[in-house]
């Protein structure tokens, strides 16, 4: 776990982080950043953050996904085409429930939240917000015999988070 990563933000800041917490079951890590570039003189006040909403979304309530799609087209016929999508894509959708019979905690081979927001190769962990910005969940696969998105779900990220020592959550 203690392995450090280079990320990069959107608006070219970089930032070195190790995942400090880990749950293969619910499939879900929280990363600490480390360090940072040299930040003097711009103007950035914070590391953006999304807080969790206080209770799951409502089926059919309205959703944001701010992914990163994958550059390489996966779905071509040709190997190497190149996709034209933006570095970051958000799109609309609605939260479509839970997985009938799928324990919402085990999210290890797919995840128990549905929702309808459009994802591609690259948006595993992208958040899944309500419209106020606070998130209700984080997208992680499709299901291959519905074409459904999947998500791990809010109950998921909350139990999670309250695993964690207090001065590790925010």
């Amino acid at each position: 776990m203690s392995k450090a990563h280079w990320l990069l933000f959107t608006d070219g800041r970089i930032v070195q982080a190790k995942c400090v917490a880990w749950d293969d079951r619910r499939d879900l890590a929280l990363l600490q950043i480390v360090a940072t570039q040299d930040l003097t003189g711009l103007d950035i006040p914070t590391f953006p953050i999304a807080e969790l909403a206080g209770s799951p979304s409502k089926r059919n309530s309205p959703l944001l996904c701010v992914g990163h799609p994958g550059s390489e087209d996966l779905e071509a016929d040709q190997s190497g085409l190149l996709t034209d999508y933006d570095v970051l894509h958000i799109s609309r959708g609605r939260f479509r429930g839970l997985a009938k019979g799928q324990e919402v905690q085990d999210n290890s081979d797919i995840g128990a939240l549905q929702h309808g927001c459009w994802t591609y190769w690259g948006h595993s962990g992208a958040p899944l917000l309500v419209e106020d910005g606070r998130l209700v969940g984080l997208h992680s696969s499709w299901d291959d015999e519905t074409g459904m998105r999947r998500g791990v779900a809010w109950e998921a990220v909350k139990a999670f988070l309250e695993t964690l020592p207090t001065c590790m959550v925010v």
